[in-house]
C-alpha cells in the first residue's frame, strides 16, 4: 500500500478471531485508506550507501476529489532500489565479487478508494489494490568467476490484485449492517 494513501494504521492487540477469523489470536493491524483527500500531491525521494550499490529512488504520487455524496482518492507508489554486489562490502570477500548481497528490485503498487451515498442510509464502497515487484537476481557456483561461466540466473516476479467492494446499510438506533466482498 502507498504510504502516501495510509490515514491511519488501527492496531488491536488482543486477539480478534471472533470478527477477523482464526489467524488473528495475536491482534489485528487495520490498514485505513485515506477517503475524502481533495487535492493531489506528489513526492520524491533519492538515497544511497556510502559503499556503493543500494541506490534508492521512490516517487509517490495522491490525488482524490469529493462531493456531497461521495468521493475517490487514487494513489501510486514506485520503488527501485540498485544491488549491493559482493565487491563492494569487505566481509562478502568469499563470493563472487559480482554476487548480489542484497538483489535489485522495482516495485510498483497502487491503490483507488472510492464511496458514494446511494440514499441517506445506503453508501457503496470500493478499495482496490495493485502490486508489481520484481527482483532479478545471479549468483555464480564457482567464485571468483560471474554467473555467466557457471551460474544461476533468476527472475523473481509478484504481481497481485484486489477489489473489495462493500455496501454499508445504516437500520437505525446506531446500527449499521455492512456486506462486503
Amino acid at each position: 500500500v502507498p504510504l502516501i494513501a495510509v490515514d491511519r494504521v488501527d492496531v488491536v492487540t488482543d486477539g480478534s478471531s471472533a470478527i477477523y477469523g482464526s489467524d488473528a489470536v495475536g491482534g489485528v493491524a487495520n490498514v485505513i485508506l485515506l477517503r475524502d483527500y481533495e487535492g493531489a500531491s506528489f513526492s520524491g525521494r533519492y538515497g544511497f550507501a556510502t559503499d556503493g550499490g543500494f541506490d534508492q529512488d521512490q516517487y509517490s504520487g495522491i490525488a482524490g476529489t469529493r462531493w456531497n455524496s461521495g468521493g475517490f482518492m487514487v494513489a501510486a507508489d514506485y520503488l527501485h532500489w540498485t544491488a549491493i554486489k559482493a565487491r563492494q562490502r569487505s566481509f562478502a570477500t568469499s563470493f563472487s565479487p559480482y554476487d548480489p548481497i542484497l538483489p535489485s528490485q522495482k516495485q510498483l503498487s497502487a491503490v483507488l478508494a472510492a464511496h458514494q451515498f446511494l440514499s441517506e442510509s445506503v453508501e457503496f464502497a470500493v478499495d482496490a489494490q495493485y502490486n508489481h515487484r520484481r527482483s532479478p537476481v545471479t549468483f555464480s557456483n564457482s567464485p571468483p568467476n560471474d554467473f555467466l561461466f557457471n551460474g544461476q540466473a533468476v527472475d523473481r516476479k509478484v504481481e497481485s490484485f484486489s477489489v473489495a467492494p462493500s455496501i454499508k446499510i445504516d437500520i437505525g438506533q446506531s446500527w449499521t449492517a455492512t456486506v462486503a466482498g
